[in-house]
């Protein structure tokens, strides 16, 4: 644009994309932003702290050995949506059993494709499985189902893996032996020694063989699925999380009382990484397995302050999402039918 007057030419105008007059403080503005922003994440994990409730958190794996559940065939899951984002029916269907496939349930994988199927934050898992090198005796079957299979027979049989125990960790939080049906007659070893939790420390970073020996001649479903071994090797295995208001229902003609049938909103600080549905945490408090149905991350300038979660409570029928860990038995009955806690 210009101007032109009644005694001069034409005076040029202001260019129209000419920075404003503050621009020098942009910079600054943003410096303050982000302190402001690092101030607000250090004020919200004190606000954690105060009446926290901790949690083993339990990310859904993405990747690793492939189950004996997916061996040649088609890969179908009833929960599972595109890119684990969407909320699912059986969010919602919490009361009825039926619903929830027996048949399609995976006890290594659970239902993720990937053996162990869940990771859980500060831990490092070792899960001996048909897909882990082996060796068998002749007094153990390995039946090629989906999944696979050890069986036992009326003579006394071994399976041995060998393995390296991590070099650092501060504890054992579980061995658990996942069942088919517990044999008759069982045994777990650490180079020939009974397995115990000051065994596996004293064997930090050593290459060992685990032994175990089943028999059973009577029982056509007994058998072993896997051998779970979890190590602590962080101080922050466990998660602060917040639940600000839990809801609960009172229906006098069922004798219901205080059940949570609804889908909670659960907090957790920036330490539990990245969050996604389908996920799953055990608060310590109840003892009560939970699984993420949706997920909101706070996080202005990419600075997280909180996730905030939908969560529901995993039922006592839900078989396909019972990970191994010894707090469960304290609130699911039939926790101890599916596992055996070695440790």
């Amino acid at each position: 644009m210009a101007i032109s007057t009644a005694v001069g030419n034409f005076v040029p105008g202001f260019p129209r994309n000419r920075d404003p007059r503050n621009r020098h403080l942009i910079p600054e503005v943003s410096v303050r932003a982000e302190r402001i922003l690092k101030g607000m994440v250090k004020e919200e994990n004190a606000a954690f702290e105060v009446h926290p409730i901790y949690c083993c958190y339990y990310h859904k794996l993405k990747n690793g050995r492939p189950c004996t559940c997916r061996y040649d065939r088609l890969e179908v899951d009833v929960e599972r949506t595109a890119e684990d984002k969407a909320i699912v029916l059986s969010d919602f269907l919490l009361n009825v059993p039926q619903l929830v496939p027996d048949g399609d349930s995976c006890p290594i994988c659970f239902d993720t494709g990937f053996v162990g199927g869940y990771e859980r934050t500060g831990t490092f898992s070792i899960v001996l499985d048909p897909t882990l090198v082996h060796n068998t005796t002749a007094g153990v079957r390995l039946e090629k189902s989906k999944p696979y299979v050890f069986r036992p027979s009326n003579v006394s049989g071994d399976i041995t893996w060998t393995i390296t125990i991590p070099t650092y960790f501060t504890n054992v939080t579980d061995v658990a032996i996942r069942w088919d049906e517990e044999p008759e007659e069982w045994s777990v070893k650490l180079d020939n020694v009974t397995l115990t939790e000051d065994l596996l420390e004293d064997s930090k970073g050593e290459e060992v063989t685990i032994k175990f020996s089943m028999t059973d001649g009577s029982n056509k479903a007994a058998g072993m699925y896997c051998i779970f071994l979890v190590f602590n090797v962080s101080d922050s295995y466990l998660i602060s999380s917040n639940f600000p208001n839990i809801e609960t229902t009172l229906t006098g003609d069922m004798n219901i009382v205080n059940d949570i049938t609804s889908p909670q909103s659960v907090y957790f600080d920036d330490a539990v990484g990245d969050c996604l549905t389908t996920d799953l945490f055990l608060d310590t408090r109840w003892n009560k397995l939970w699984r993420v149905v949706s997920l909101e991350t706070n996080a202005p300038y990419e600075n997280i302050i909180d996730r905030k979660t939908q969560s529901r409570i995993v039922r006592d029928f839900e078989k396909h999402l019972m990970v191994p860990n010894k707090l469960l038995v304290g609130y699911y009955n039939k926790i101890s039918d599916y596992y055996t806690f070695v440790v």
